[in-house]
């Protein structure tokens, strides 16, 4: 009995001092702060993403991108970015709206005596959205084809293909390596 309280005792105290180190962090420490997202600020949007960065919907990554591999003009460049800034309110409002439906969708309960009409009401209204996003994107395109010289152009649509076919090859070596 003696022996197993000496154990108990020893267990304990080895359990508190082992974890002082712990327990005296404070709450700004690095690794408090990278978990909870404060990383950079507090805001996970500006976390880093890779040696690409930003790769999903940043016009401004798109467009020092286009600048870069066709050797835009000043003036091209700028065309560019005023029709980006022109169309960001339009998009954030799609993006906004989006964002809702999706939680109106995730919040609809099947329960609901109206479930079948307010799930086609959601459904109608995201087919909408996405009509208005696709709308929106091949304006922009448009826009900024027109600021390209032929040339420009041809070069964009070597690119395009080969970021195309390495997309393919990197799906088929994916999918190779399931098998």
């Amino acid at each position: 009995m003696k022996r197993q309280l000496t154990t108990l005792m020893a267990a304990t105290a080895f359990a508190v001092l082992a974890n002082g180190p712990v327990m005296a962090q404070t709450d700004d420490t690095p690794t408090t702060r990278h978990a909870e997202g404060e990383h950079h600020g507090g805001d996970r949007s500006k976390m880093h993403r890779g040696k690409k960065g930003d790769r999903f919907g940043n016009p401004r990554h798109m467009v020092k991108r286009l600048q870069r591999e066709l050797d835009l003009t000043d003036l091209q460049k700028q065309a560019i970015d005023n029709s980006l800034l022109a169309a960001k309110p339009e998009a954030d409002a799609l993006r906004d709206a989006s964002r809702a439906n999706h939680k109106a969708m995730r919040e609809l309960s099947p329960d609901a005596a109206d479930y079948d009409v307010q799930l086609q009401a959601l459904a109608d209204e995201r087919g909408q959205l996405e009509a208005d996003r696709a709308k929106l994107h091949g304006r922009i395109r448009a826009e900024i084809d027109a600021q390209l010289t032929d040339e420009q152009r041809q070069r964009l649509a070597e690119i395009k293909s080969e970021r195309k076919e390495r997309a393919g090859k990197r799906r088929a070596d994916r999918s190779s390596t399931k098998s």
